[in-house]
């Protein structure tokens, strides 16, 4: 990030000391992992009745790797806005990743149409507790919609129904349209078929393009990707 653009950030929030400008060079800030600078501009917005402190200081804990402290900031933003399905996406996202229960489940729904990723926890909290009807349902939305983020979740049912030859149909789709975390899942279902030369290709593939589980996996393997 240039300089330039935090002293203008800055001098923005000097003059207008608004939600707006506070929020934005508080982030940026973050960006910046000034962490400590960053609060002092948050608890100054919070002073001035800008919820959208309770915003920032989430995803700054999250940032730092405080995923405790980020949940309690967005449910404090969400009990002072409830009309927010971006903070409900996103509370949403991080309890089903811990496993949560509670309104995970709720939340997830409230913030599916705004944050694709919070569909697809949904998919998956679904699909781990059996529910897999109502998991193909919801999952089928978004993969009709055409939403990269639905391709995973939606193999993952398709797998747990016994329909791995669609689930490698979906997972090429994901990939081919750019999301390479679909290589990795394409690998191991063709393992399942004991087609490993196939496999390691797109272990490789996903490797290439970042996915650090399939890096490990090749490293076990004492496999090194071309082109590393």
């Amino acid at each position: 990030m240039p300089a330039d653009q935090l002293s203008v950030a800055g001098e923005a929030w000097l003059t207008m000391r608004d939600g707006e400008t506070g929020s934005a060079f508080g982030m940026l800030l973050v960006d910046r992992r000034l962490y400590a600078d960053a609060e002092l501009v948050f608890a100054q917005l919070e002073a001035n009745g800008y919820i959208i402190a309770g915003w920032c200081r989430a995803w700054s804990a999250w940032e730092r790797g405080d995923l405790a402290a980020a949940e309690a900031h967005m449910r404090d933003y969400l009990d002072a806005d409830d009309d927010s399905p971006e903070a409900s996406a996103a509370l949403g996202i991080w309890q089903e990743a811990r496993g949560a229960g509670g309104d995970t489940e709720t939340l997830l729904r409230r913030g599916a149409d705004v944050n694709h990723d919070a569909r697809g926890s949904l998919g998956n909290l679904l699909r781990k507790a059996g529910r897999l009807v109502e998991a193909e349902e919801v999952m089928r939305v978004g993969y009709d919609l055409g939403e990269m983020a639905s391709h995973v979740p939606l193999a993952l049912i398709l797998h747990a129904t016994d329909r791995r030859i669609e689930a490698i149909m979906v997972l090429r789709e994901g990939f081919e349209m750019g999301d390479v975390f679909c290589a990795y899942n394409l690998a191991a279902l063709l393992e399942e078929f004991d087609l490993e030369l196939a496999a390691i290709n797109w272990y490789v593939n996903a490797a290439l393009g970042g996915d650090l589980k399939a890096v490990e996996l090749l490293a076990r393997r004492e496999i090194e990707p071309a082109g590393q």
